[in-house]
């Protein structure tokens, strides 16, 4: 059977994960906190961390923090979200992180891609709100999504 073939236990089919947890990040205290929680639970069950970082419209942020403006292509649009990765697993888990982290840029929506990424996750982790919405809100609007359609455990983590 393979990595992804579907099984029957009982009367509901299940997936057959490959042994790892996603955490999905953006540039907020929220994430970081996502991300350093994750971290904990790949570090104790022995398992790799993939690290998804969508991005939409991150050209423009590009040309904007630039100064000028150049042609936008998705390998530059790519390599920005690497970056951001790179800045926020630096920030929460320090510059040698003792665990197997998989930087996934993806471009698109934050909630699809999340929930693509959980296909084949044993875990999904996500912070309970993002850089976006309204302050005080307790869930943001993609960790809602990710709650209701997550194809594995989510896991909110709230900062305190």
């Amino acid at each position: 059977m393979s990595d992804t073939a579907e099984r029957t236990t009982g009367s509901r089919p299940t997936r057959r994960r490959d042994g790892h947890i996603v955490v999905g990040i953006d540039e907020s205290d929220s994430a970081r906190d996502a991300l350093a929680w994750a971290a904990v639970e790949a570090r104790q069950f022995d398992v790799p961390l993939d690290v998804v970082y969508a991005w939409d419209g991150i050209g423009v942020r590009l040309a904007r923090e630039s100064g000028w403006v150049k042609a936008v292509t998705v390998d530059l649009e790519r390599g920005a979200a690497e970056d951001v990765i790179n800045q926020v697993v630096t920030a929460a888990l320090g510059e040698h992180p003792d665990v197997k982290i998989t930087p996934m840029p993806v471009p698109g929506e934050a909630a699809e891609a999340l929930i693509e990424a959980s296909r084949d996750a044993d875990l999904l982790v996500v912070g309970c709100r993002g850089v976006g919405g309204f302050d005080g809100l307790y869930l943001g609007s993609v960790s809602e999504k990710c709650v209701h359609h997550a194809h594995c455990p989510v896991v909110v983590v709230r900062g305190d």
